[in-house]
């Protein structure tokens, strides 16, 4: 599961940040739901992408419209979920469970029971890997279907 080219050292504060994000986005996830998790906000500080904040980790998962907000998670609360830290350990070390369909791993997840509207539309025909509640995908291209 672990790939040796995708290992990551990331400071002790910026994994905690990346764990609030596990905990808010993907709590009663199965924990490869939750590596999957962490390793998307890994992947677009990494990626080449203009459209996100990569100045740092911190901006990478605060930026407007992208993730939920991690403001009122605590230590105390990530100390009562370890499996949240221990995900992010795993997906630092190499392990990205969506890079068995996105060669670089997802760049986006949501929770199709969660998202309508306009958020819905631009997801329409786009190649997503499902993972516990979750969809994860690189882009917003459609998939061509051959008729």
């Amino acid at each position: 599961n672990f790939d040796n080219e995708y290992v990551y050292d990331i400071c002790e504060e910026d994994k905690i940040l990346i764990a609030k994000l596990v905990l808010v986005e993907s709590i009663g996830e199965c924990y490869v739901g939750k590596v999957a998790v962490a390793a998307n906000p890994i992947n677009r500080y990494f990626s080449e992408c203009t459209w996100f904040e990569r100045e740092s980790m911190y901006a990478v998962i605060t930026q407007e419209y992208q993730f939920a907000d991690i403001s009122n998670i605590t230590i105390e609360d990530l100390e009562e979920y370890p499996e949240c830290l221990m995900a992010v350990e795993d997906a630092c070390k190499g392990w990205d469970p969506t890079r068995a369909v996105f060669e670089n791993g997802a760049l986006f997840f949501y929770n199709p029971k969660k998202i309508s509207g306009y958020q819905a539309q631009i997801r329409e025909g786009i190649k997503v890997m499902v993972i516990g509640n979750h969809n994860f995908h690189e882009n917003f291209d459609k998939i061509e279907v051959e008729e």
